[in-house]
Formats: C-alpha cells, structure tokens, sequence
C-alpha cells in the first residue's frame, strides 16, 4: 500500500517462489530476494540439463569400443588396457552426470521444501516376501523356470497395467489434493499431512506439461529379454521387474501422494529412497516393489516393480543409464554385446556433416515445390485466359 509494486507483482506471476518462501518475506525488499533466489535455482537447472548431451563424450565412448571391439576380435591382450580405458572414461561420464543430477535435484528440493518433505520423509523399507518360481518349475534348470517366469508375467501384464492406469487417471482427473484423498479413503490424519499448508494440487511452481493437466505420466517398460533374465538369476538375483512401470512426476508432493496411494492399492514389500543418496552414484528415484492383489490365497504373491521420479531426472537418467553400464560391466563380451551410443549415433553426433545433407535435402524439396507452384500458377493463368475466350475448360484437378 506504501509503494508502488506493479513490476513487483508482473515478476511475482512470472517466476512465483514457494509458498513457504513468501510467508517469509515482510518487505517488497524480501519479495524481490525470494524471486532472485528462484530465479536462480531454475537457471542453474536449466543450464544442467543443457549440459546433459555432451557429443564429445560420446564420440570417445564410441571410439573407445571401437578399439576394445578390434583388439577383441585380435585376440590382443591389450583387450585389457582398451577396456580399462573405456571403463575410466565411462566413470568420469557417471561423475559429470552425477553433479548434474545434485544441481537439478536442488530445484525440487529447494523450491518448495514444504512439498519436498513428502518425499524426504519415506524411509526405506524391505520385508521377506519374494518373487518365487512356480513350484512345479523350481527342480528345473535356470532357463527352464525364467521361462515359467517370463509367461506368468506376461498373464499379470494387463491387471498391472490396469490397476497403474487407474491410479494415474484418478490423480490427473483430480482438481484437488482432497479429490485424490477421498478417492482412496485416506484417514483424516493423513490427509491433514497433505492439505495443511498448501492444498494447491497444480501449483505455478511445478507442473509436468505445458498447456496439460497431467500431474503424472506413466511408462511401462518392455519384457525382459530371456538372456537377461537367466544371467540374472545366475547372478543369484530374483526378477522381481518382469512387469515394470515408471511414473514421472514434476512436483514433490504428488510423487509422495502416489507412494501413499501405492501402499493403499498393493501390498508394498521394499522402498528403497535413492532421493536420499549423500552422493548421487544412482538417479535418484523411490524404487518399490510391491504385490498385485492374489485373488487365489493359495498361490505365490507376484511381485511388480513401480519407480516414482522426477522429469528432469529421467532426462538426465536416460543418458546416464549408458555410460553406467559400462562401469558395471566386468567382462568385454558385457559391452560389446549392447555397446553404447552406436546405432545411428554418429551420424547425429557428426552433427555438421549430417545438417548439412537434411539442409540440401530440404532445400531441394523447396525447389522442387516451387516449380510445381510456378506451374500451377501458370497452368491457372493459361486457364484463365481460355475461360474468357469461351472455351470449355476441362474439369480441374485435386490438389494437395
């Protein structure tokens, strides 16, 4: 009331700090040092994910296999050397993407640390029950039972998907925080831990698409491949993500609200937290696997495995997932058999070149197009001029 704040109001509406923010600020001095520290916060996050795709990188990891393949196929003991290399470099690709994920990871927790908390309050949890082979198949051999596995994940695959779908369509259906408690009946207390402050469910701070309502989106992952699986259980480990599920989420709140909700329609048997990692070795994520409802009491419970992230971190997991797989690889055979960044990779990474010939492509469509105008427009004329001098004009064509 004191002074004019007109701008001050424009940048509030612009780039809106949280609401836990502006609760702090008294003066229109407090206002602007809330909008700065936004500002700042989405800059640098944006300026990390740019750095996401780094074409040099690439190139190297693309050569580097290049070298370890050739010496492979020699027989060379410098098969060692290039693959210790390869790994090196795959490590320091991780470390870079690491810091990446730390500065992108301080939008969502600084931006609003309120909604954050839902998140950072879920503790890791991890019960006795486990994925179990079919009885009938347990005697047989490890090919013979990820069989057995792979065909009843393929039969639990539509209930899976059924049940996700449902969820993600009540949540972006809703029009508020209370919407999605009363549809899976939260107690009162646990739905005050979620209204009580900040009962915005679309707030201007987050929001997953531009020009959508969508507050959450799913992707199903593929079917394990069988080779996978059986060195999986060579491994020792059991396939508890033969039907998969990742759900994206831009604001803090809701992926907490989801979790809840999860705990509600399966019965979860381990959480493991990766938002809480010290240093970021991982993407972080909320890694659940949970059981489908058994509607027969005497049969195995069959386990699924859902992750809740965030979409800027699913950004940078999907390039980070490349160079972390050669670090895990123990043997040569593991990279060469899926070797990063090859299929059609260079010639997008040799970017000059390859703009180069969809420019001079472009360019001569465009020729090519405006020669056919120039003889249509032509063709009109000639047209025109046989109309006024009353002859009979043939039927015109269809055109494009």
């Amino acid at each position: 009331k004191k002074t004019p704040c007109c701008q001050l109001i424009i940048d509030l509406l612009e780039t809106p700090p949280s609401v836990q923010a502006l609760k702090g600020c008294h003066t229109e001095a407090d206002l602007q040092a809330a909008i700065d520290e936004y500002r700042t916060t989405h800059a640098e996050n944006d300026k990390a994910l740019g750095n996401i795709v780094d074409m040099d990188a690439r190139m190297k990891t693309i050569d580097l296999q290049q070298a370890l393949f050739e010496a492979y196929e020699d027989g060379s003991p410098s098969a060692t050397e290039h693959m210790s290399n390869l790994k090196s470099h795959a490590t320091q690709q991780t470390d870079r993407l690491g810091r990446t994920i730390k500065t992108v990871m301080n939008k969502y927790s600084t931006t609003d640390p309120g909604r954050y908390a839902h998140v950072a309050d879920i503790v890791n949890f991890k019960s006795d029950i486990d994925q179990v082979t079919p009885q009938k198949y347990q005697s047989q051999s490890i090919e013979r039972q990820v069989e057995a596995l792979l065909l009843k994940a393929a039969w639990k695959e539509e209930l899976f998907q059924t049940m996700i779908h449902g969820v993600v369509d009540t949540f972006n259906k809703a029009t508020s925080i209370n919407d999605v408690c009363s549809s899976y009946k939260f107690e009162e207390e646990e739905k005050k831990s979620f209204t009580e402050g900040n009962t915005e469910l679309r707030p201007q701070t987050f929001y997953l698409e531009d020009d959508s309502k969508s507050i959450v989106r799913a992707k199903f992952g593929p079917p394990k491949s069988a080779d996978r699986a059986v060195v999986k259980m060579e491994d020792g480990s059991t396939l508890r993500d033969l039907n998969r599920v990742s759900l994206e989420f831009e604001d803090p709140l809701v992926l907490g609200l989801m979790y809840r909700v999860i705990q509600k329609q399966f019965k979860v048997t381990s959480v493991k937290n990766k938002f809480l990692q010290t240093k970021y070795t991982q993407p972080p994520d909320l890694h659940i696997n949970a059981a489908l409802p058994n509607f027969d009491p005497s049969s195995d419970p069959w386990i699924v495995e859902i992750q809740l992230l965030f979409r800027d971190i699913l950004t940078v997991k999907k390039e980070l997932h490349k160079f972390y797989g050669i670090v895990r690889a123990e043997t040569p055979e593991e990279v060469l058999a899926n070797p990063a960044f090859i299929a059609g990779v260079r010639e997008k990474v040799e970017g000059d070149a390859a703009i180069k010939t969809v420019r001079e492509a472009a360019e001569k469509e465009k020729k090519k197009r405006d020669e056919e105008i120039l003889a249509l427009k032509k063709e009109l004329t000639e047209l025109k001029e046989q109309q006024g001098a009353g002859v009979a004009l043939p039927a015109p064509p269809l055109l494009e």
